[in-house]
């Protein structure tokens, strides 16, 4: 349904973007060629969901008109209406919805009925977006109105468009059919591409439980569209729902191929600006899983790494704009608070007069109040000593609830764990048919990050923490088992860590990091002059946390670790700091040294609990 949303806005903008008549005269004064120019350019911008640029060419323009007093113009509302669209499109609701209404109102006030219809459109798919149905259909019903008691055919596939969007959403599907169809077909009539391609996405929609062979044709179509036009956010949408499809054929082959397409033109769409882009770590996620259904685990493993890596990245710009949002929202609220203020200081000084009737009556009120609270109070004596034994056998219950609760997370934390020594026994299995030495380390080396995960819930079910594990114990449990599974009985770790709990989102990264660095120093930290020696601190810090690690080896060939240089084994680590909004830094000093700096994952979730 997000991705829905997400495409019909574009219809709007393309709406918007059909046509630039001489909307520019008015009051006898005509708008500058430049002005009309970079209007025409940032619908071009729409069309592409390239919504920040959009937003970057008409900001400006708008000031420029107010600076220039043309801002009772018909090409004022236009810019305005295309901006909503934008902030709109780009998911900054709070500004979209104000310039929306104001926009619709202003263009019913000018009898300008294509502008009113347009904004009724926005209006309606923003509300559609909030989970507003009677809104978003009072809105849809008035571009309705507007479009048939004036003629506005060529706005009519719009209207088809955003009809369907909201029949889908909440649950019409039988009226999906008929209006993308009609879409599709008044689309053509008037030339508009990006409808066209849209109308086929909801035929595909629609499809897709009842003939996916079907759908699969209309999102081919709808793909082609948008290949045409450069639009590569919504193409790489479309290749993704193709994927969607092929695998729900087991057709891995055709699956692969359009998954690789999808990335690329994610990609594609990132390069041109667009950096909100959710399809690049849905297909790297997909990839994954296409890898995991054909046996290719090391494949399926490393795509899925990717696809949690980049969906972090997404998340973090995500949550940046919706603290710009909030930030706008909480500017709006103040300049209303104000307004309300300056109004109660002037009913305040009409009613100084009556101060004194009003302290009498308050004074009257409370004491009746107090009489009819004392008349009560045995009662409510008598129903509270009643509520205290009731509230004493519910807790009664609730303790006993409680304990079966804590019985259950023991037993699923101990299922997880042996599940994964099942793996972890299958692997040292296979590890023995293979004669390949490289292949034997890479299954070795899976082994012992499957057991660094093992272990987080082995700790849990020994443990009496709750959801919380002893982070000095976990690391003296990863260090003896990976002493014992590579030979290193002779190398000695000095742990210097304070006691630490740390949750599950939290320790599965650091058991992670830890067994990369452990397992790196036995394989390339050893001298044959004398045993390891490897030295672990945790460090709290005001923000964070610091995890200190060195070895006594000969440490990195250039200094320190660069780039993905140290194979797949870097890559988890700096991978997993990410993860805990972290960084990692390396250097030589008497050996092989690391900094990471980490923060802990849903912390104020567990103290709320």
């Amino acid at each position: 349904m997000g991705r829905l949303l997400t495409f019909t806005f574009t219809s709007i903008a393309l709406l918007l973007g059909i046509r630039l008549a001489s909307v520019a005269q008015s009051r006898g004064q005509a708008i500058p060629a430049q002005m009309q120019q970079t209007l025409r350019k940032a619908k071009q911008l729409l069309d592409l969901s390239r919504n920040d640029s959009a937003i970057y060419h008409l900001s400006p323009l708008i000031q420029e008109l107010e600076g220039q007093k043309l801002t009772h113009t018909a090409f004022f509302l236009e810019v305005n209406l295309n901006l909503g669209i934008a902030h709109a499109n780009d998911n900054r609701n709070v500004q979209a919805m104000r310039i929306l209404n104001s926009v619709k109102e202003k263009s019913r006030l000018k009898g300008n009925w294509r502008v009113y219809a347009d904004a009724c459109l926005g209006l309606a798919q923003l509300h559609q977006k909030l989970q507003r149905p009677s809104q978003a259909r009072t809105n849809l019903d008035d571009a309705r109105m507007a479009i048939v008691q004036h003629g506005l055919n060529a706005t009519y596939p719009a209207l088809a468009i955003v009809s369907a969007s909201w029949h889908y959403n909440f649950g019409y599907p039988d009226s999906v059919r008929y209006y993308a169809l009609e879409a599709i077909k008044t689309a053509e009539r008037f030339k508009l591409p990006v409808l066209l391609a849209e109308g086929h996405t909801l035929m595909g929609l629609f499809e897709e439980e009842k003939q996916a062979q079907a759908a699969i044709k209309h999102h081919k179509q709808s793909a082609g569209i948008f290949r045409k036009i450069h639009n590569y956010k919504r193409l790489s949408e479309e290749y993704l729902r193709i994927v969607g499809l092929y695998v729900k054929f087991v057709d891995y082959q055709n699956a692969s191929l359009y998954v690789d397409s999808s990335i690329v033109t994610a990609y594609q769409s990132i390069a041109v600006g667009e950096e909100r882009n959710a399809t690049l770590h849905e297909a790297y996620l997909n990839k994954g899983g296409i890898y995991k259904s054909l046996g290719n685990l090391d494949s399926a493993f490393f795509y899925s790494i990717r696809g949690w890596a980049q969906k972090v990245s997404f998340m973090e710009i995500r949550d940046h704009d919706r603290a710009v949002e909030v930030d706008e929202k909480y500017k709006d609220e103040q300049r209303t608070q104000q307004l309300k203020t300056q109004a109660q200081r002037l009913v305040l000084e009409r009613q100084r007069f009556r101060g004194a009737l009003i302290i009498v009556c308050i004074i009257l009120f409370f004491s009746s109040i107090l009489v009819y609270y004392y008349l009560r109070l045995q009662k409510a004596n008598r129903i509270t000593r009643q509520q205290s034994k009731t509230i004493l056998e519910t807790n009664d219950k609730l303790s006993h609830s409680l304990e079966q609760q804590i019985m259950l997370q023991g037993e699923i934390h101990h299922r997880v764990k042996n599940n994964l020594q099942v793996i972890i026994s299958l692997l040292e299995l296979q590890k023995e048919d293979i004669k390949d030495e490289n292949t034997r380390n890479g299954l070795e080396a899976m082994s012992s990050r499957i057991y660094a995960i093992a272990a987080v819930h082995d700790t849990l079910y020994q443990g009496q923490e709750g959801q919380l594990v002893d982070f000095l114990n976990y690391t003296k449990k990863l260090c003896s088992h990976l002493q014992q599974a590579m030979a290193r009985e002779d190398s000695t770790f000095k742990l210097k860590i304070p006691e630490q709990l740390f949750n599950l989102d939290t320790l599965i990264p650091l058991g992670i990091m830890l067994n990369e660095l452990i397992t790196n120093s036995f394989k390339y930290g050893l001298q044959k002059d004398r045993p390891a020696l490897i030295d672990i601190q945790l460090k709290p810090e005001q923000n964070g946390f610091y995890l200190y690690y060195r070895d006594n080896g000969p440490g990195f060939p250039s200094g320190h670790l660069q780039g993905r240089e140290g194979g797949l084994g870097a890559y988890l680590i700096r991978s997993m700091a990410r993860q805990l909004k972290g960084q990692v830094e390396s250097q030589n000093e008497g050996g092989a040294s690391y900094t990471i700096f980490f923060q802990e994952k849903n912390a104020a979730n567990l103290e709320a609990v």
